[in-house]
């Protein structure tokens, strides 16, 4: 969970619930008994409990669960992808559809001098199963579009970040807007 910079607090919590079952998920996931859609519906059933027994973890972390834990055989159902903001974002705005429900805090900054408005969107937890398996399915689409394999068009969705983000990350943060119903 390191990746993705998950807070400590969290980690620590989670690691902590030795018998919770969000590890029975985990391993009905790892012996490929449960495909994509049914495991984010059996986590995100977790999450909406009452008590919350996956505390601190939303869709962008239990979809890193997903997508690490799903058998990659040629029997296995095909893979679930990882669900961030950054991908998150990305499929919408080359869709031009709201596949993933984001959340957004607008806040006002200053770049280079100007004030502009700017938000810090999350991936919501009011995604569900059928949000998920669109996302996987426009992920494998596009893929498929560029000639590349559906990790690698995942992975370049999500990358470019830190102090000198790349082109595409720049892009995202310029053109994502919060969604309306």
């Amino acid at each position: 969970m390191a990746w993705g910079e998950m807070h400590g607090r969290h980690r620590n919590t989670l690691a902590a619930l030795a018998q919770a079952p969000w590890i029975d998920v985990a391993d009905l996931i790892r012996l490929g008994q449960l495909d994509r859609a049914k495991a984010y519906d059996a986590f995100r059933q977790l999450k909406l409990g009452k008590p919350d027994k996956m505390p601190g973890v939303g869709p962008a972390y239990f979809t890193k669960l997903i997508f690490f834990l799903m058998p990659r055989s040629a029997r296995a159902h095909p893979v679930g992808y990882i669900m961030d903001q950054w991908a998150a974002c990305s499929i919408n705005l080359l869709t031009a559809d709201s596949v993933v429900l984001t959340d957004c805090l607008l806040s006002w900054q200053y770049k280079c001098s100007t004030l502009s408005r700017r938000g810090t969107f999350t991936v919501s937890a009011c995604n569900t199963s059928h949000n998920y398996e669109n996302y996987c399915r426009a992920i494998e689409a596009l893929a498929q579009e560029i000639g590349r394999n559906a990790s690698e068009t995942e992975l370049a969705l999500m990358s470019g970040g830190g102090t000198s983000k790349k082109r595409w990350r720049e892009y995202v943060i310029d053109h994502r807007q919060p969604q309306s119903e």
